[in-house]
């Protein structure tokens, strides 16, 4: 049994509508269906924010590094971390996050100033995010 999913092409949607998205998606197909996201995660999150501790600041690039080279170092926000929205994890993120806060280079790729989702699809994800959540 096919659906019939909204398609939206080079759109820049809200949470707020993307929850609405699949709130009339449910509503019109019932429980059965599964649920599209044109992101990666649905846990809202502030991109850079890599502890999720709130705010940004060195500490996030160093939980970047950490993610990426110390054994047993888990991001609780992959999506988080990966500044650049690249839809990976590399020595980029947090060299991205560092010069945007030490030579006023370019911010975080966007959700960066409020929480938000990713609207860029990857297999990244967000178990937490402390403060973003809906």
């Amino acid at each position: 049994m096919g659906y019939d999913w909204p398609l939206v092409e080079d759109a820049m949607l809200s949470p707020c509508q993307l929850a609405e998205m699949e709130y009339e998606f449910r509503s019109s197909h019932g429980s059965r269906g599964a649920v599209r996201r044109l992101g990666g995660t649905t846990q809202p999150f502030q991109r850079g924010n890599a502890d999720t501790a709130g705010g940004i600041n060195v500490t996030d690039a160093m939980n970047v590094l950490g993610g990426l080279f110390l054994a047993g170092s888990e991001l609780p926000c992959q999506d988080a971390a990966d500044v650049n929205d690249s839809g990976t994890l590399e020595l980029t993120d947090a060299i991205h996050l560092l010069g945007y806060l030490f030579l006023g280079q370019a911010p975080p790729a966007a959700p960066f100033i409020e929480c938000g989702l990713d609207a860029t699809p990857d297999a990244l994800s967000c178990v937490a995010a402390e403060g973003c959540e809906y």
